[in-house]
């Protein structure tokens, strides 16, 4: 009997999933921040190289880098130079644990020197570190 209570118990710790979750915290809000500030930083630098790397692979395999990084000088020549950015809106969704999960939307204004936009960032974390995964510019 005891052999049975013990398989018993094995199994089921071996086929749960132990989670927290967590929604709209500001430090996940924060660690968000950090990424498209450099993202920001890049653009106005017009090192676009650099604003690259912070861009998830799965991104590009929907919009090959060339074609991104035309988008990226598109917008330019439209819109302008950044002028300055605010966030707008934010929204962080963090799984921490078995399975563990972590997505983020931030939405800013940009003031840019011909017309201002809308731009959407959808970021996850991949292994450690904090990639974009989806990047869209209302004009």
């Amino acid at each position: 009997m005891k052999k049975y209570i013990l398989i018993f118990i094995t199994f089921f710790l071996i086929s749960c999933n132990f989670n927290s979750t967590s929604q709209n915290r500001e430090e996940d809000k924060k660690e968000a921040e950090k990424i498209t500030e450099r993202f920001y930083y890049f653009i106005k630098k017009n090192d676009k190289e650099n604003a690259i790397e912070l861009i998830s692979k799965n991104l590009f395999k929907v919009t090959p880098k060339e074609k991104f990084s035309q988008i990226l000088g598109s917008c330019s020549s439209e819109c302008g130079e950044i002028k300055s950015y605010s966030l707008n809106h934010w929204e962080t969704f963090v799984v921490k644990g078995t399975n563990p999960r972590s997505e983020y939307v931030l939405v800013y204004d940009v003031n840019r020197t011909i017309k201002n936009t809308k731009e959407k960032f959808t970021l996850k974390k991949e292994n450690d570190s904090i990639k974009i995964l989806g990047y869209n510019i209302e004009f």
